[in-house]
């Protein structure tokens, strides 16, 4: 009980800290805050409000703290233009205008910061664990489209950055887990990509790592639209999910079996982002298991006071992370309402049919009591809530449990690995910041080429013919090309045509065993694709066999 009471006071001093513009407050009346929990705790007197007392006071106390160890150093270079060094910390997100990277980076010589990194479209092509150096434009991360926010500092980001000079890629210095958790992120989409089609591959992308940007924007506002969007956000439902297929086959009462078992939803949590929910729920499952073997027994919602105590000690900000307060309250309501209204509902069913019953009326109890705390939030954030989410919930839990599950298990039935491996870097080439010399489309003895010329080495990719090319084509017809690697599976090509002025700009996106090639200007038809590319037109990439000489260019 003394836990609940100190989270309370760290949750409300933290949002009163944060929240509030005016911050001349939080020193004096933390310290005094602090003063009277300990005046009341050595007078023994009115135990629950100090132990607020307390839990307010080390919550302001410590905001100061962070904001001269963390906020500060990205405060001194707000409003500058410095020359930057800056270690990549993510996969680079697409964004309408470019990409963005999460660095780590700083002035020579000063303290690092986490920072957003804006800029082209070919800091795609980079890697976690990649360093950068260049002049950057410096201004605070505190809005989005316009609109304060404090999305991005409830992640630990203060500043953004945008270069105004050229950028210099350096190799990664020395190891780092993280870094390795992150990369071992990375492969697995890409073995995603290769196993499904694209719109499968992009939900899956979504389910089992987080990663929405392979999905379609229709298919997340109807996720949105019914309340199922928690199921293509990494959640404590994922972590759950995957900590009970642990426990089919590893005894969590034995030590040993836990050791593993941590470690793996550890591993999971840093490779997929490490959001609040998915901390939250690893550390739920980690005192389940542990406190049976220490002796102790096990409370679930001092466990949540735990996990959130937790998140606030990295940082303090992550209380105005809206992310953050969903997943919490959203655990809160189901542990005080949905654990007994299940309990009251089973009890009603006549105990023939309980066994048949029990995962519904589960299922319905966390959905209807998920939606006590955050039913009020959800209409403080987007002005509106789905009435529809229990039984769209209802309807398709098992179905995402499912997905889950099948699509992990399927990651290890990779194919062997094909040509379409050294393009889009799932078995020896990895793309970063090489560049497409020329690009050619070739017809000769019945059989249709992709060339790909690139500065680091050469690449034919068979593709089919049906209803792509002309019947006729040009043989030997080559259109010149200049392009760059978006991402790992996407390459943007500036097409033209050899003898004529016209061109066009076309996407290459590889996913499994298909090449999907889109485009804005129809091309010439002396050879190459026929007709408009404005619809997308897809191609099945045919394996064989690649010369020892073309593996060493196109390997890493």
């Amino acid at each position: 009980m003394t836990l609940r009471w100190v989270t309370a006071g760290v949750v409300g001093a933290a949002l009163l800290g944060v929240y509030l513009s005016w911050t001349a407050w939080v020193l004096p009346v933390g310290l005094a805050a602090l003063a009277a929990g300990v005046l009341l705790r050595v007078l023994k007197k009115f135990a629950p409000a100090r132990w607020v007392l307390l839990g307010a006071g080390i919550a302001l106390l410590w905001l100061t703290v962070y904001g001269a160890m963390v906020r500060a150093p990205a405060q001194a270079l707000e409003s500058r233009t410095v020359p930057i060094q800056g270690e990549v910390l993510q996969w680079p997100e697409e964004t309408l205008y470019g990409a963005r990277l999460y660095l780590k980076a700083g002035e020579p010589g000063g303290k690092p910061v986490k920072a957003l990194f804006y800029g082209e479209r070919d800091l795609l092509s980079l890697r976690p664990g990649d360093r950068i150096e260049t002049v950057a434009e410096c201004s605070p991360a505190n809005r989005i489209q316009g609109e304060e926010t404090f999305y991005y500092a409830g992640q630990g980001y203060f500043l953004q950055m945008k270069p105004r000079d050229e950028i210099t890629v350096l190799p990664p210095e020395g190891f780092s887990l993280r870094t390795s958790l992150t990369l071992l992120a990375g492969t697995i989409m890409d073995q995603i990509d290769r196993l499904y089609p694209q719109q499968e591959a992009g939900f899956l992308r979504a389910l089992l790592m987080g990663d929405k940007s392979g999905l379609e924007d229709i298919d997340q506002n109807h996720f949105n639209r019914v309340g199922l969007g928690h199921v293509v956000v990494i959640s404590g439902f994922h972590v759950s999910v995957l900590m009970g297929f642990l426990a089919l086959f590893l005894n969590p009462k034995k030590k040993r079996n836990v050791a593993v078992i941590l470690l793996l939803l550890v591993a999971f949590c840093c490779m997929t982002g490490s959001d609040p929910g998915t901390v939250r729920a690893t550390v739920l499952c980690a005192l389940a298991m542990l406190a049976p073997l220490v002796g102790r027994s096990y409370d679930s919602i001092t466990g949540l006071c735990a996990a959130l105590l937790l998140l606030l000690a990295w940082n303090p900000w992550a209380v105005a992370n809206a992310g953050l307060q969903f997943s919490f309250l959203s655990t809160l309501g189901i542990l005080v309402f949905g654990l007994k209204w299940y309990g009251t509902w089973r009890a009603r069913v006549p105990e023939r049919g309980r066994k048949w019953a029990a995962p519904w009326l589960a299922c319905a109890a966390v959905s209807l009591s998920a939606m006590v705390f955050t039913v009020p939030l959800s209409g403080l954030y987007f002005g509106q809530f789905s009435l529809v989410s229990p039984l769209a919930n209802l309807c398709t839990e098992w179905a995402v449990v499912l997905a889950f599950l099948g699509g992990a298990v399927s990651l290890p039935d990779a194919p062997p690995p094909g040509l379409l491996d050294l393009v889009d870097g799932g078995g020896h080439y990895v793309p970063a910041g090489h560049t497409l010399e020329s690009l050619a489309f070739s017809f000769q003895g019945g059989k249709a080429t992709l060339v790909f010329h690139q500065d680091n080495g050469s690449l034919e990719l068979p593709v089919g013919l049906e209803g792509h090319f002309l019947s006729a084509p040009l043989e030997g017809t080559v259109l010149g090309a200049n392009g760059r690697w978006r991402n790992r599976n996407t390459l943007e090509v500036e097409v033209r045509n050899t003898r004529m002025v016209s061109g066009q700009r076309m996407l290459f996106q590889f996913a499994g065993d298909k090449l999907t090639v889109s485009g804005d200007i129809t091309l010439p038809d002396n050879g190459g694709l026929a007709g408009k590319c404005l619809e997308p037109v897809t191609f099945t990439l045919r394996e064989g066999e690649v010369s020892t000489k073309t593996k060493m260019y196109w390997e890493q």
